[in-house]
């Protein structure tokens, strides 16, 4: 049994539905009664449904009765996915979910050993953002033959896309928490978006900001890598202003004043439309590997539709193999060790073009 946690939540239902087209048996879980029977309803397979809040440790334990993996899909998940974390992995339960907080991310590592121990797979940032990127690295390392890479650079590009609530919570938590990099084979201090530069993308010139993303933990894990960085395109204002002013909005994040914040840049806030296939909204991510000292310069650009979407298919997919015991890697794992040796198959079945730089 699959049960996936927040499923009512804009990533959660779009995950449901997802797994309720494969036609897996799988359950849904989150804080409203109401609106579990309401999406219950809405599948075609009528899922059951548990009352379980996060807020609330002993209504938890009911998400991993009879559960093999757990769909963790309730952020900002530096505040709330930890809990969560522990009891998948004190039930021998694999876990996944759809983070991108680098803080978080960087403290799952500290499950690795345990995970690993009573054989469970943990995968957090099973979402479009790190999982693609992660896949891509593993391509371009096969591709190059390589022993090592100096560098890899990740550069984001959206077009037309508009966030949920719950990626505006988690984006706030991580420029409040992610103050760390990846440099030279080391963690170190690195304010989130203080950096700003022009990059070459297919012979193009462009401004880039520096974000702070959880490819900064998952590529090390499996690609031996000296410095991960991970940008956003922007525009050349936002790149002049952007290092002046986001790290002091981030330190503000961090003060007293930090929720009261969070609540007004997001409640109210409508989410994306619950049909984003009919949206026009799409993403590139370029990733670019240096070898210094061969001179090397490897670009893969991935291109896909709406982000959502996609994360709620590469979700489920995770889960069907993570339930079938498809994936042989316990501990905490990147996204992409879950699928290993299917790279094409899934970035094809997900609608995604594979661009190479020759």
């Amino acid at each position: 049994m699959i049960t996936v946690f927040g499923a009512t939540g804009y990533t959660g239902v779009l995950v449901s539905q997802a797994l309720d087209r494969r036609k897996l048996p799988f359950r849904i879980a989150g804080r409203s009664a109401q609106k579990l029977e309401a999406l219950s309803d809405r599948l075609s397979c009528h899922p059951q449904w548990i009352v379980a809040d996060v807020a609330n440790t002993s209504s938890l334990s009911s998400l991993v009765e009879g559960t093999s993996v757990l769909v963790n899909c309730v952020g900002p998940f530096t505040d709330l996915g930890e809990k969560v974390v522990r009891l998948a992995v004190g039930s021998k339960c694999h876990y996944l979910d759809s983070s991108n907080e680098l803080g978080y991310l960087y403290r799952m590592q500290t499950y690795h050993k345990l995970a690993e121990k009573v054989m469970v797979s943990v995968v957090p940032a099973c979402a479009f953002e790190v999982t693609l990127t992660d896949i891509a690295t593993s391509m371009v390392f096969q591709n190059l033959g390589a022993t090592a890479i100096d560098e890899f650079r990740v550069i984001y590009h959206f077009q037309g896309v508009r966030s949920s609530r719950g990626t505006r919570r988690s984006l706030l938590r991580s420029l409040a928490t992610s103050w760390i990099g990846y440099q030279k084979g080391q963690w170190k201090g690195y304010l989130p978006g203080a950096h700003a530069k022009k990059e070459q993308i297919h012979g193009e010139w462009v401004p880039v900001l520096s974000i702070p993303s959880g490819e900064s933990v998952t590529i090390p894990t499996h690609i031996p890598v000296s410095t991960v960085t991970v940008w956003m395109r922007t525009n050349a204002i936002q790149a002049i202003l952007g290092p002046l002013l986001i790290p002091y909005f981030a330190r503000f994040l961090r003060s007293i004043a930090g929720p009261w914040i969070q609540k007004i840049i997001t409640v109210g806030s409508p989410n994306p439309t619950l049909h984003p296939e009919k949206d026009n909204e799409s993403f590139q991510i370029s990733l670019i590997a240096f070898d210094h000292k061969q001179g090397i310069r490897k670009t893969i650009s991935l291109s896909g539709g709406n982000p959502y979407v996609i994360t709620g298919e590469i979700m489920a997919d995770a889960a069907t193999r993570l339930h079938q015991n498809r994936v042989p890697k316990y501990g905490v794992i990147p996204p992409a060790l879950v699928f290993e040796n299917s790279f094409s198959e899934h970035l094809s079945r997900w609608g995604i073009s594979i661009h190479w730089d020759q």
